[in-house]
């Protein structure tokens, strides 16, 4: 009796073990990108062993695939590091759309030196 009731729950664990790993979706690679308007999208990563300059590769090559996966071209619009994180707004265009330019990087220094000396 005893033997019959332990197979019964070895069973019974086996059978649901196996019902709630089929259930488990597969993992999302494009987690944290957020629509932010027309074909355009947010991404923003912080955290990341590396700190920012990590940060912004990872997402720099998220938010190609991403587009990639759409058959569009990726086109940055805007990007922003501060501290251990990374933040990017971006376009998906198709690769004959008019809106699709070279992006300008941002020359402007982030120090401004002085000399004084003069």
């Amino acid at each position: 009796m005893k033997i019959k009731l332990l197979v019964s729950m070895v069973f019974v664990f086996v059978l649901f073990s196996c019902a709630n790993k089929q259930n488990v979706p597969p993992p999302n690679p494009y987690r944290g990108i957020v629509p932010f308007g027309p074909d355009t999208y947010s991404l923003s990563l912080s955290g990341i062993k590396g700190g920012s300059s990590r940060a912004r590769t990872v997402a720099l090559r998220k938010a190609n695939e991403f587009c990639k996966l759409k058959n569009q071209e990726f086109m940055p619009i805007r990007d922003k590091t501060g501290g251990w994180s990374y933040t990017i707004v971006f376009r998906c265009l198709n690769p004959d759309d008019p809106e699709l330019v070279r992006p300008k990087p941002d020359l402007e220094p982030a120090v401004v030196v002085e000399d004084k000396k003069q």
